[in-house]
């Protein structure tokens, strides 16, 4: 496996080195297997459980993080310019790195959690090791996005899909219609949706067509954890859980809507609409087609819908503040 990585970065390299000449495709590859890693892993817990530190999730996500971080080394002593970023994306692995340990010391303390409690994803150890890898790669976005100079930024552009893909990590356990569902209040719908309308603004603002890119590599890493059933020895509670077309036409048409009413220039507008939409079609319509729906009331449905609003109106605006490099504002 770590021949196969290092001979998959350097052909990445060698095709992206007439763009620039540090290592971002390989940066970015390696950042990409870092959130298949953890997806699978998510995916492995449900099917097969926890039985040692060293599943084949955990061999690839690790592999990748130490590829990372003796790219990011190479280039820290190379380039001082470039120090400032990588000093933070270095201290985020770091962290990630540290996580692991302290989460094998958690399981022999605590056990397993249980796949009804939030501490599934939310345990001290798995807080931080997500903690390091959203400072790690947030670093590293900002990193590949001011150097990549293709005409369409697609590196900086994957590297931001990877990123939503952290964010989506930590934010899954509020999701109503989710495997896990394991921390419901229509209020925390906020939580979920924000990351999605975020990330797909600030690849609109990067570049016409960035948000669909961004939602297409999403939705490709999302097929990787998403199931509606678990393993035979595997119990979870009963809980609502939505088909994959849910979260594909709520992703799908936020890029839509922001892609082709990003030059209105009503920004945080857009944002309410998307988030309104967004709450439709991740919660509401996919009801009927799901196994122990939801028992929604008005107040409930009310509840939800506003806070796709609150949650679109906020993450445009952030979208809007985040510095990044723009190749077009209006187009």
């Amino acid at each position: 496996m770590i021949t196969s990585l290092c001979q998959l970065c350097y052909t990445i390299f060698m095709i992206q080195k007439k763009h620039s000449s540090l290592p971002l495709g390989a940066l970015v590859f390696l950042y990409v297997l870092m959130v298949v890693g953890l997806f699978w892993d998510d995916w492995w817990h449900v099917f097969m459980g926890r039985d040692s530190f060293f599943i084949p999730p955990h061999d690839l996500l690790y592999l990748s993080l130490l590829g990372v971080g003796a790219i990011a080394l190479v280039l820290y002593k190379k380039h001082p310019a470039l120090r400032p970023r990588l000093r933070w994306m270095i201290g985020g692995l770091v962290i990630t790195l540290l996580a692991g340990p302290f989460d094998e010391w958690w399981h022999d303390r605590y056990g397993i959690e249980d796949l009804s409690s939030p501490f599934i994803v939310w345990s001290p150890p798995h807080l931080m090791g997500l903690l390091g890898g959203l400072i790690s790669a947030w670093f590293a976005f900002l990193f590949v996005r001011a150097h990549d100079k293709h005409p369409f930024p697609w590196l900086a552009l994957t590297q931001l899909a990877a990123l939503l893909g952290v964010l989506w990590f930590i934010v899954h356990p509020v999701d109503p219609i989710g495997l896990y569902a394991t921390f419901f209040t229509p209020w925390a719908e906020v939580l979920f949706v924000f990351p999605f309308i975020y990330c797909l603004g600030v690849a609109r603002r990067m570049a016409p067509g960035g948000a669909w890119f961004v939602a297409a590599v999403f939705l490709a890493l999302y097929s990787i954890t998403w199931t509606e059933q678990s393993g035979a020895n595997i119990i979870l509670p009963p809980h609502p859980v939505a088909p994959l077309w849910a979260y594909a036409f709520a992703i799908g048409a936020s890029a839509l809507l922001i892609e082709r009413l990003w030059r209105l220039g009503r920004q945080r507008l857009l944002g309410a609409i998307t988030g309104y939409i967004f709450v439709v079609l991740h919660v509401l319509l996919p009801q009927p087609f799901i196994i122990n729906a939801l028992s929604l009331d008005e107040t409930s449905v009310a509840i939800f819908l506003t806070a796709g609003i609150i949650a679109g109106i906020s993450a445009m605006a952030c979208a809007q503040k985040t510095r990044v490099i723009i190749t077009d504002t209006r187009g």
